[in-house]
């Protein structure tokens, strides 16, 4: 099981709707939902926004992800 957690967005309003759910929007309700039942099972979790360049490796996966046609992919 995970104790503690730092999830990273590099999006200021992303981090203030986890943050503050009177801020959330109504049609992300059920995303929202399944983020809270995480955070609950862990310990600790803390959210903080960084810029997309001081990480550009998870910036770039996240902008392939979004266009990706399958879930997964295995190099061998």
């Amino acid at each position: 099981m995970v104790s503690k957690s730092l999830v990273e967005f590099d999006s200021k309003v992303a981090v203030s709707w986890v943050l503050s759910p009177l801020e959330r929007p109504f049609k992300c309700w059920r995303n929202f939902q399944q983020i809270d039942l995480l955070c609950d099972a862990i310990e600790s979790v803390m959210f903080s926004h960084v810029f997309s360049e001081a990480n550009q490796c998870a910036d770039h996966l996240a902008k392939q992800g979004v266009n990706r046609n399958e879930l997964f992919v295995a190099w061998l």
